[in-house]
């Protein structure tokens, strides 16, 4: 709240494109890192074993540092075009209406993460305090919209300097001692079913490489990514920020996956998107589990203001900014960021309330994600890329995704990208390119 007094809209969205090096670097570790990370790894280990978490490792590491090969252009660019948005970038580089369907891509895949955080916040108050889910939901909800909608991405950077050592002492300091003093360290792992130490357990190899071949580039189509690039204090601190959260980001990884798979042993036949919470109250003495608690709270609300932020961005900028209201001023604009936060904020629990589970939900926004990426790297890399090809690019693939996932639920996401590669090339090499 302190840091949101007398904000312009710079300040709201990109920290008026000076932020150093630390704050960003935390910022994108205790963000990336989040609940659907921490507690999806956990979630899939407890289910299947070391494949969730070996595939997020062989992903995020190198698509943190392919997104910091592009953070200085992305940084350039932003400065140039006062952008704010990821659909700034393919308005300028294609078209309006490339932008409109970018943004909707955006806002569907974000609506998702905000609903995988709430999710994951409410499963804590419910298994500690006992309250009803629902009750849980909204409670969360409205303490984290609230400090959002005042205060925008500069109090998420301050925010998140300090939820980052907190997720630091929840994970090194809490729960490893749960599975090396009360779980029996790694010998206990040698109960386990050998399917469970197959890489291929969690969706097959489909899934696996599918997951290398998409999950290395799908950062650079995550708009909170684009943020934090926009908001950096120069070029240089732009791409170092991703090269330092990809070493960081490693035992983000590790450390759930081995406790999710401690779970299985010690108590079976328990609720896998509550794993964490379940080992915590169960093995945890009475101070150790206040500062766990804090932990987790850290976790989830680091992610849930990033992803309340990128809705708020899109729907400002992209939406009403370009269709709605073309000639309002920035007063007006920030006024409308923060009731967009609150819309934002309501919908993501609603999307919770539907449909709450972890990690499924988080594949499902990575899916949508994923039709962005033809244009995207065309627009970086192919003089021919076009408006046209991007835009049934991306259409074509959203479409075939949905009629996929019910069936495909792991892998729709190959289809979709297969068919927007398809029709991405083939319309660049027939309609008139647009530079």
């Amino acid at each position: 709240f302190y840091v949101g007094k007398n904000e312009k809209l710079d300040d709201f969205l990109v920290n008026r494109r000076k932020t150093k090096l630390l704050l960003l670097v935390t910022s994108l570790v205790s963000s990336t890192a989040g609940a659907g990370f921490i507690f999806g790894t956990a979630s899939g280990a407890y289910q299947s074993g070391i494949s969730v978490g070996i595939t997020l490792t062989l992903a995020y590491v190198p698509g943190l540092i392919l997104v910091g090969y592009f953070a200085p252009k992305i940084n350039k660019f932003g400065r140039k075009y006062n952008a704010h948005t990821i659909g700034d970038f393919f308005a300028v580089r294609y078209s309006s209406r490339v932008r409109l369907i970018a943004a909707l891509m955006t806002i569907i895949a974000f609506f998702i993460y905000a609903a995988l955080q709430f999710v994951a916040i409410a499963s804590l108050i419910k298994i500690i305090t006992g309250l009803d889910f629902t009750i849980g939901l909204f409670a969360s909800a409205l303490a984290t919209i609230t400090y959002v909608a005042v205060s925008g991405i500069k109090s998420d950077f301050y925010t998140d300097f300090v939820q980052f050592w907190l997720m630091i002492v929840f994970l090194f300091i809490l729960l490893i001692p749960i599975g090396f003093m009360n779980l029996g360290g790694l010998e206990s792992l040698k109960s386990l079913p050998l399917s469970y130490f197959d890489p291929f357990a969690f969706g097959g190899i489909e899934f696996f490489i599918g997951g290398l071949i998409l999950g290395i580039p799908i950062l650079l189509v995550s708009m909170d990514m684009w943020q934090k690039i926009y908001a950096a204090e120069s070029e240089k601190t732009a791409k170092k920020v991703f090269q330092l959260g990809a070493l960081i980001i490693i035992p983000f990884a590790i450390l759930p996956t081995v406790i999710g798979m401690m779970g299985a042993v010690a108590v079976p036949n328990s609720d896998p998107n509550s794993i964490i919470f379940i080992l915590m109250t169960n093995f945890l003495p009475t101070g150790l589990l206040g500062l766990g608690l804090a932990g987790i709270l850290a976790v989830v609300m680091s992610t849930i203001d990033s992803m309340l932020m990128v809705g708020t961005a899109t729907l400002t900028k992209d939406f009403y900014k370009t269709f709605i209201n073309k000639n309002a001023d920035e007063n007006k604009m920030l006024k409308m960021a923060r009731i967009f936060t609150v819309l934002f904020g309501l919908l993501g629990l609603l999307t919770a309330f539907l449909y709450p589970d972890i990690l499924q939900l988080g594949l499902v926004g990575t899916f949508i994600l994923v039709v962005l990426l033809p244009p995207l790297i065309g627009a970086f890399f192919w003089k021919r890329a076009n408006s046209t090809a991007a835009f049934w690019s991306i259409l074509i693939g959203f479409v075939v995704l949905l009629i996929f996932l019910p069936s495909m639920p792991k892998t729709a996401f190959i289809p979709s990208i297969l068919s927007g590669v398809i029709i991405f090339v083939a319309l660049c090499y027939t309609r008139k390119t647009r530079l």
